[in-house]
């Protein structure tokens, strides 16, 4: 859907891009990760720890800053690298 939106209204000048976080640790992902699983998620991340809220609005900030003014289309994911090795638990 977001690369259909980013094509159709592209022509409007409206960038369009998904962010997509992986383990954050905020209030919310307190109340579903207990610490062992917290650790384990850790661990297998390639930057060796969970991510911030910082880590996601500084890459929102940049997304619609000037700075990026021909970016659309794209998913950012925002996970430290769990990704790329595949889902694992």
């Amino acid at each position: 859907m977001m690369r259909t939106l980013a094509v159709e209204q592209g022509q409007h000048g409206i960038r369009v891009n998904a962010i997509n976080p992986g383990i954050i640790l905020t209030p919310m992902a307190d109340e579903v990760l207990n610490t062992d699983l917290s650790a384990k998620l850790k661990a297998q991340t390639p930057l060796g720890r969970n991510g911030t809220p910082d880590d996601v609005s500084g890459t929102v900030a940049w997304i619609l800053s000037e700075d990026a003014p021909f970016i659309t289309g794209q998913e950012i994911t925002i996970d430290g690298g769990y990704t790329i090795g595949g889902i694992r638990l």
